[in-house]
């Protein structure tokens, strides 16, 4: 059994994952590697998915990609970091979860979407059941699918397992920010899960870590900024694109996205869906037209969502609001 150890690791800004990889991919908890677990859906739904009756997976981060597209890109570049043939990513919903589109396949990872066994089982209990699959030193790569990432996928999970010379590796690996809030991702290894009741809900933050921590060893990482935005109500949604599609501009260092003292008032993105009816008279500023949604001649719609069957009417302003299908 493990000694119990558990210890704050900082953040090397120094180290990407080109300068990590001939070392980093090689390491235990790498080569034992056996899947990218996305957790996605929670007991109760979110106002998004609720009003607009569509999995977060399924909804644009800008023209091309969704939420599930977003994922399969960044184990793609996992994949071939790793030098594997395949990666298997498992996607896990919640029990009353709606269902994302079926997604593309894509060479280098075999993805499959699950829906949690047992209902009310918990994060670290729908984790402890998951290990049942795997050998007890085999390793998972756990993330929340609501959220994206500041830094690749690769230089987190590279972060995650940078140990000192003659230490062996932690059991678990979080990487969590200053203020203690968890990013949403974490390397764990399969048998220290086996601590975990088998029956029961077993949050994985407040129960299930304390637990593995009396009798394995929990290693925290600490970025000294952010490293991910997690997406559960719209207003993280309209901050998480505004972030993307400003970052994706490729601004210099003089532009507004790198000055601390520009205006943040400029919009950085629309989204129209095919499907979606946009008057050409209507202005979007920092905002998604879902498929079946419609806006008229004159609306101006500003950091919100128009979900299936919502009507923006002319010349009506509107502004950090989810506006869905009135008749349900």
């Amino acid at each position: 059994m493990s000694a119990i150890r558990q210890e704050i690791v900082p953040w090397s800004v120094t180290s990407g994952t080109a300068a990590l990889a001939p070392a980093i991919s090689a390491v235990e908890p790498l080569t034992r590697l056996k899947a990218l677990v996305l957790l996605s859906g929670s007991v109760r739904p979110s106002v998004l998915s609720s009003t607009t009756q569509r999995s977060l997976l399924d909804f644009p981060i800008d023209a091309d990609h969704t939420f599930l597209k977003y994922w399969q890109n960044q184990a793609v570049e996992l994949a071939r970091w790793l030098a594997r043939q395949r990666l298997r990513v498992r996607v896990l919903l919640a029990r009353h979860s709606l269902k994302p589109r079926r997604p593309e396949k894509m060479h280098g990872i075999s993805l499959r979407i699950e829906r949690d066994p047992v209902e009310y089982r918990g994060i670290g209990g729908v984790l402890r059941d998951l290990a049942g699959d795997y050998e007890q030193d085999d390793y998972l790569l756990v993330a929340s699918a609501a959220q994206l990432l500041l830094s690749p996928l690769t230089d987190l999970t590279a972060q995650l397992c940078v140990r000192r010379a003659g230490e062996r590796s932690p059991d678990v690996s979080i990487i969590s920010h200053r203020d203690g809030t968890p990013c949403g991702l974490m390397l764990v290894r399969c048998g220290a899960l086996c601590c975990i009741p088998q029956i029961g809900y077993v949050d994985m933050k407040e129960q299930a870590l304390p637990m593995i921590a009396k009798r394995h060893r929990v290693r925290v990482v600490c970025p000294p900024q952010v490293s991910a935005i997690p997406v559960r109500t719209l207003s993280d949604y309209i901050n998480a694109l505004r972030w993307r599609h400003r970052s994706m501009a490729a601004f210099d260092s003089q532009s507004t996205y790198n000055n601390p003292f520009a205006e943040d008032w400029q919009p950085a993105f629309r989204i129209v869906e095919n499907g979606a009816v946009l008057s050409p008279h209507a202005r979007l500023h920092d905002s998604v037209a879902l498929r079946g949604a419609r806006v008229e001649r004159g609306a101006v719609v500003v950091r919100s969502v128009i979900g299936p069957g919502g009507v923006v009417a002319a010349g009506q302003v509107i502004c950090e609001q989810l506006v869905g299908d009135s008749r349900t």
